[in-house]
């Protein structure tokens, strides 16, 4: 389940999903806050890889998740880091 809300700053988003666990991924701007691993965080990076090359897929070389996230068992901010690497940088502005 994803929850969108808009915040003060009209270009700042900031989008809560709950995942399998009850736990809620993301922050608000400013909080810094560490968590229990979850086992969902590498389902929803694959989620989100799938998602991104569906969309700008023909210009990426690969997506790694990156980041605490993708260390299991570690504590981390509810956020999950991606890197992204792109064949050619021009096109995909399009998006």
């Amino acid at each position: 389940m994803c929850n969108f809300k808009k915040l003060k700053d009209k270009n700042s988003l900031k989008i809560n999903v709950l995942v399998g666990s009850g736990q809620m991924l993301g922050l608000n701007k400013g909080e810094v806050k560490l968590v229990e691993h979850s086992a969902d965080w590498k389902k929803l990076f694959h989620k989100e890889k799938e998602l991104l090359n569906g969309v700008i897929g023909e210009y990426v070389l690969d997506i790694q998740h990156i980041g605490s996230t993708a260390v299991d068992g570690l504590e981390a901010k509810p956020v999950i880091d991606m890197a992204v690497g792109l064949e050619k940088i021009g096109g995909y502005w399009k998006y």
